[in-house]
């Protein structure tokens, strides 16, 4: 199973920073620079939200392979499994929602930012602010698909394990109510995959743009 690559560069993007060296046409990039930096700023708490989401994630998925494990003998050995299980259902839903609500909050500082890379010439890095906005608002619509499949993924596990505590368990229905929640998992993994890759992009390019606008930047605690 995928979990979430530590490698969000958009969450602990820049710890110092130069002003900004470039004259000609210093004002567009700086605001555009600025766009980037207070998107930085309102999604670091996303940082905590991901990490709780990923160990969240490692933890279930042992108990739950542990519980069909277990199960199949007879479900009386993991009841108390089950129900510690699935009290954690609601803490990754919480985690989900702190990150989609940060990564939300921050692209509502980069979407109003294209009126900038519009002033921006050739030289000054025209074509990379514009793929990096690009790849920031794909990740952002990521963001909102993950949030949806993810609410569907939880329902799909709670179903999954009602019918596991239940004293009278149907097997062709149990059969089909793993397939759904590992249909629900494997949608949830591409997505989260489609999110780091669009981080990568965003980073890629926000980078070449701030290189060929003469940004100056301290990235030696970055998380790249």
């Amino acid at each position: 199973m995928t979990f979430w690559k530590n490698k969000i560069g958009i969450i602990a993007l820049i710890v110092a920073m130069a002003t900004m060296l470039a004259a000609c046409g210093a004002p567009s990039s700086e605001k555009l620079f600025s766009s980037f930096e207070q998107a930085a700023s309102t999604e670091s708490a996303a940082s905590a939200a991901f990490e709780e989401l990923k160990q969240l994630e490692a933890r279930d998925q042992k108990q739950y392979n542990t519980i069909l494990d277990k199960g199949e003998r007879s479900n009386v050995n993991v009841q108390t499994l089950i129900t510690q299980t699935m009290s954690s259902l609601d803490q990754r839903q919480q985690a989900m929602t702190k990150v989609k609500e940060q990564v939300t909050a921050a692209y509502e500082h980069v979407k109003q930012a294209q009126s900038q890379v519009d002033k921006l010439e050739t030289a000054q890095g025209k074509e990379q602010a514009a793929q990096a906005l690009t790849a920031y608002t794909k990740r952002y619509e990521t963001v909102q698909q993950l949030a949806t499949q993810y609410e569907k993924l939880i329902a799909s596990e709670r179903a999954l394990y009602e019918q596991l505590k239940a004293e009278q368990t149907n097997l062709k229905q149990l059969q089909q109510a793993v397939r759904e929640r590992n249909q629900q998992w494997t949608q949830v993994d591409q997505l989260k995959q489609q999110f780091n890759q669009y981080t990568e992009q965003f980073n890629t390019n926000k980078d070449a743009f701030y290189k060929a606008a003469g940004i100056q930047t301290d990235k030696a605690n970055s998380s790249k």
